[in-house]
């Protein structure tokens, strides 16, 4: 059984917490989270090392993901920890897939419409210049000369074991060109979480906000992106 750095004798044993969780759900939640709240970091650090700018956030989906086993629990079949260690996954899981496959897409799709380009101006014999490439695809002439210069073999692109593929964004993709005539307060949230690599907690700390709030800024920040993108 996962006892981290720390001992569980001066906690209420799980059958107790369920106990409680019965006459009180709120209370009982508390308890249990109270006692296990390392495990989750456990969870988070063996099964999501990558994403550690993530783990602010990915916690609290782990405390969901937690309270909903305690619906399921019983205390006479094993250990809490075993048994809500799947429900930890899922939701963390969720969150890790929505939020890659959020803030990739547009650089993704940037990305293949370049090399598409390139292709073709090869193909025809031509020189790649930045140029020809922002004339070809549409993009500013500083968005082309950016895209040309950055070697992709270095992107950092990570394979979700739980969740599927997806990629990692790395600093490069996100500059205030992209960004134009998206409102400021998307952008922000953008850039910070994108390029400084900051949870939303954090942002939202930062920013005044709720995290609710820079959340929805940040989607639909990324949504006029990918209006922007299919133009």
């Amino acid at each position: 059984m996962f006892m981290g750095n720390k001992t569980y004798q001066n906690y209420m044993s799980d059958a107790d917490i369920i106990e409680v969780y019965k006459k009180d759900r709120k209370a009982g939640n508390e308890k249990m989270i109270e006692k296990y709240r390392d495990y989750i970091y456990y969870v988070i650090k063996k099964y999501y090392p990558t994403f550690h700018n993530e783990t602010p956030d990915m916690f609290q989906h782990g405390v969901i993901g937690m309270m909903n086993a305690m619906a399921s629990y019983d205390a006479n079949k094993g250990a809490f920890t075993t048994h809500c260690t799947p429900y930890i996954k899922k939701e963390i899981s969720k969150y890790v897939r929505f939020m890659a496959s959020e803030s990739s897409e547009y650089f993704a799709s940037l990305h293949t419409a370049v090399e598409r380009a390139k292709t073709k101006i090869e193909t025809s014999g031509q020189e790649v210049t930045v140029e020809n490439i922002a004339e070809e695809t549409g993009l500013s002439h500083k968005i082309a000369k950016r895209e040309l210069k950055v070697d992709h073999t270095k992107v950092s692109y990570e394979v979700l074991a739980e969740v599927g593929t997806s990629m990692s964004l790395t600093d490069d993709f996100v500059v205030d060109d992209i960004l134009s005539g998206i409102p400021p307060e998307s952008s922000c949230v953008i850039k910070m979480k994108v390029v400084d690599g900051l949870p939303f907690t954090t942002i939202a700390k930062q920013l005044g906000k709720t995290v609710f709030r820079v959340r929805q800024d940040y989607h639909d920040g990324i949504g006029m992106l990918r209006e922007k993108m299919a133009c």
